[in-house]
């Protein structure tokens, strides 16, 4: 199952707001860790929805949205997130510094689209780094941090 495809982990913090985890049926508690699911948002408890997922279920529990089903459509909006949370793209302008994209392993030339990741230090051709993340994928290629914070 795709666990990668669901949001984080959140630490259940108020009491006034009373809500319950819709698999175990149990009331969210000061510092419980809940998981949302994917596109619909329901909240479950995160044992509880990784053993739903783990039993092979793809839906959600209560609004029965099928995961895999919005699989294509998240992954468009997480590159769409990340698109927009990246710094600015800047022209390749130093061919003194002889760097390479680490994606398709091409030296960068003048005038060459540079975008840097933003939450470290490397940076791709601009078109390489936006198909990246509309394959589905939301962290930087070479060290694996989160390019959606």
């Amino acid at each position: 199952m795709p666990t990668r495809l669901l949001p984080p982990v959140k630490s259940f913090d108020s009491e006034q707001n009373i809500r319950h985890c819709p698999i175990c049926m149990e009331e969210f508690k000061r510092g419980d860790l809940f998981q949302p699911f994917g596109v619909c948002g329901h909240e479950f408890h995160r044992g509880c929805l990784n053993s739903w997922l783990q039993r092979g279920k793809s839906t959600c529990p209560v609004c029965h949205l099928d995961l895999r089903r919005a699989e294509i459509e998240t992954w468009a909006n997480i590159a769409g997130m990340a698109m927009k949370l990246l710094p600015p793209v800047k022209s390749f302008d130093n061919e003194e510094n002889i760097r390479h994209c680490p994606i398709c392993m091409e030296v960068f030339k003048r005038g060459d689209l540079i975008q840097p990741s933003g939450v470290c230090d490397h940076e791709f051709h601009h078109g390489c780094l936006n198909s990246w993340l509309q394959r589905g994928k939301s962290t930087c290629p070479v060290c694996r941090l989160d390019l959606v914070v």
